[in-house]
């Protein structure tokens, strides 16, 4: 049987992401190394990963690397650090999506841009974007950037009890 988890804002590669997050690491590899082994710590081959937007800031072929060295079934919700859907294809992803919404679970990367039209009360809505600063006011809502969650991908019922 296999699992859904979700995460945003990995920023692979990206060694201001550190200071600029305070993220507790002391450069981009540590962090790299960090957030791939704590990913395959709980994702296993046949699970579903859903990314929540800002995947990796370096070239396709270390993405390319970062990405298959990652376990699970991968679908990016695009954030705006994530290029083309080309791009991002290319690296490996299954799909890349606007939002993903999947069984009243929404996956949406900046969570300003997300219209009350959109959802209805009994939905479920995952972010990224915001990092930790998570404060938003949207009811059911929860921050999925790695700063919220530990820097590992998470299930649902694990960020519902968070």
């Amino acid at each position: 049987m296999s699992n859904t988890f979700y995460i945003a804002d990995t920023h692979f590669c990206h060694r201001n992401i550190i200071k600029y997050c305070n993220r507790p690491f002391s450069s981009a590899q540590e962090m790299n190394q960090i957030m791939i082994d704590n990913w395959n710590s709980v994702v296993n081959k046949d699970d579903t990963v859903v990314h929540g937007g800002d995947f990796s800031l370096a070239n396709k072929l270390v993405s390319i690397e970062i990405f298959d060295a990652l376990n699970g079934q991968k679908y990016l919700v695009r954030g705006n650090h994530d290029g083309t859907v080309r791009w991002a294809k290319s690296i490996g992803f299954i799909d890349v999506l606007p939002y993903w919404y999947v069984d009243r679970i929404l996956v949406w990367h900046n969570p300003k841009l997300i219209s009350d039209f959109m959802i209805s009360e009994n939905d479920i809505i995952l972010y990224g974007h915001a990092h930790n600063n998570w404060k938003y006011e949207l009811k059911n809502s929860y921050c999925i950037s790695v700063e919220c969650v530990g820097y590992t991908p998470r299930k649902i019922e694990e960020i519902l009890r968070a």
